[in-house]
């Protein structure tokens, strides 16, 4: 369904279908045939199936972040010098202060994807956040 480039120049072929359809004669026919289409060129292929409901709640959290914060000029700045190296949530806020004021920043970069976590796991202060093109992302 998708042929994604990450930045080390890899490339992979992406399959999306339900999990209903995982494990169907047809399908596995279908996958070998584009795993051996992907071989031939060198590439990887992977089969997503459904998003995780974790990783749904994720981004339905993130999507309440997307308009403006207050004063996101300055706290952005703050944020991004302070994460030279990935960091948790926790002390992120430790390093540049006024949580209540700093998390509604994080969130909207986040959703933005200027930040990056693991959104297949439940949000906490212990979420470890990092600058994004800091990982292995597509391009």
């Amino acid at each position: 369904d998708f042929v994604v480039q990450y930045r080390d120049h890899r490339v992979e072929l992406i399959n999306v279908k339900p999990a209903v359809f995982r494990h169907k004669p047809a399908f596995e026919q279908s996958l070998e045939l584009v795993e051996e289409a992907a071989q031939a060129r060198g590439w990887s292929s992977r089969v997503f199936t459904e998003l995780g409901r974790q990783y749904v709640d994720n981004l339905e959290w993130l999507a309440g972040y997307r308009g403006l914060p207050y004063r996101l000029a300055e706290f952005s700045g703050r944020i991004v010098d302070a994460l030279q190296e990935p960091l948790t949530l926790r002390t992120l806020v430790a390093k540049t202060g006024e949580p209540f004021l700093l998390k509604p920043v994080v969130f909207h970069l986040l959703w933005h994807r200027r930040l990056c976590t693991n959104l297949d796991g439940r949000f906490s202060l212990d979420m470890p956040i990092w600058q994004a093109g800091e990982r292995d992302e597509p391009v």
